[in-house]
């Protein structure tokens, strides 16, 4: 087994797209928090899904492993489409905002955001 399959053999099939989800969105999170917090799915592509509430809280603050960066014109080398999925084709031809950007790019942006959206001022 490859290092690569290796890390991926937590799966769990995941669609947000389809009308089952929708349907039973608590149960499917419900099984994903107990059975595989941090799972592979093969949809569109393959992505990482992570349900677990810790899990979550440290994704978030793991950029060093993990991008949310838009390569829009293959300037930056490494091709991530961003963090819509199933990705859009076309591509389009800016990125989705500083969502889509890894710091410290996104820095600037967040620093001017954060007193409006933080919990107090919202």
């Amino acid at each position: 087994m490859s290092v690569d399959e290796d890390r991926k053999k937590n799966r769990y099939h995941f669609d947000r797209h389809t009308p089952e989800y929708r349907a039973r969105f608590a149960d499917i999170t419900q099984e994903m928090h107990e059975k595989c917090p941090v799972a592979w799915s093969d949809t569109y592509d393959g992505h990482w899904v992570v349900a677990g509430a810790q899990e979550v809280f440290e994704v978030a603050r793991a950029s060093e492993y993990l991008s949310n960066e838009h390569d829009v014109n293959g300037s930056l080398g490494h091709g991530y489409k961003g963090i819509t999925i199933p990705a859009p084709n076309p591509p389009p031809p800016v990125c989705g905002g500083f969502l889509e950007m890894d710091p410290p790019k996104q820095r600037h942006y967040r620093q001017a955001l954060n007193p409006y959206l933080s919990p107090a001022a919202v």
